[in-house]
């Protein structure tokens, strides 16, 4: 987790965020959770508790913010659904790898509201289901990977906001599993979703190469549910890096090793 967050702080993308998803403008409240992280993971002995209280005061205004905005009855878009819940996630992930009680007090005391963000911003985006849907049906289409750019940034950022959601719905529930599941049996963002499991398709520099990609090869797409089932036709290379921290996490470092070990095997 401690990973996640240093590469969204040095390099602006990480397992969940993507580099393209903000490109045009990142968020308020993701703006005040970066800049809350690059302090953090800046801070000294003699900074820490001055960092640890505008971490505080920042995730207290994004508490704040969002409740004014529901007064106001005003109703968020699928984007500001997302933004939220990662600066809330972003937040929570700090205090949980902190390391003191306090803050993973703090942490673990989001839960309830990272979790009802989760769920709104799922049902969000089953409302915004078909839009997106008939976006990458465009995939199908000969206009798509045959040199019409536009068709094909379409498809590609219409993917790459459906595939940020999974992640970042995927990650709040392993984030409970992790801190809370196992001891208090805590539901988080239940149920199971399809996601994107092929090596690639996320660190994909541009539309034509995930285009390309995708079309070269099967991307994968896999049940959240069923995950370990990929252990059984696929190689740990074949696999990006959100999956297999995903699987490290359900199984065991027996287990991974194993895969690794077949898969070597059968290439040898």
């Amino acid at each position: 987790m401690r990973s996640w967050l240093k590469d969204w702080a040095k390099r602006g993308h990480n397992i969940f965020i993507h580099k393209h998803l903000y490109r045009s403008e990142l968020p308020s409240c993701l703006e005040d959770a970066y800049t809350a992280l690059t302090a953090y993971l800046a801070k000294t002995e003699e900074t820490e508790d001055m960092v640890l209280r505008i971490i505080e005061n920042r995730a207290a205004s994004l508490h704040q913010q969002q409740s004014l905005m529901l007064e106001g009855f005003e109703r968020l878009d699928l984007m500001s659904h997302l933004s939220r819940t990662q600066a809330l996630l972003i937040y929570t992930l700090i205090r949980l790898v902190d390391g003191s009680p306090q803050q993973r007090a703090l942490g673990e005391a989001a839960f309830s509201t990272l979790d009802q963000w989760c769920q709104e911003m799922r049902d969000a985006a089953l409302t915004e289901a078909p839009r997106l849907y008939e976006t990458l049906g465009q995939l199908r289409s000969s206009d798509v990977g045959g040199g019409s750019g536009r068709a094909e940034f379409a498809v590609w950022q219409a993917w790459i906001l459906s595939e940020s959601l999974r992640r970042t719905w995927m990650l709040v529930s392993g984030t409970f599993y992790v801190y809370h599941d196992k001891t208090n049996g805590w539901p988080g963002c239940s149920g199971f979703l399809m996601f994107t499991t092929r090596q690639g398709l996320w660190e994909a520099p541009n539309a034509w190469r995930w285009v390309q990609q995708v079309r070269e090869q099967n991307p994968l797409f896999q049940q959240s549910v069923n995950l370990p089932g990929l252990m059984e036709d696929t190689s740990p290379a074949e696999i990006d890096s959100f999956t297999n921290q995903l699987l490290s996490i359900l199984l065991s470092p027996e287990d991974m090793s194993r895969w690794a070990t077949r898969a070597a095997q059968i290439e040898g």
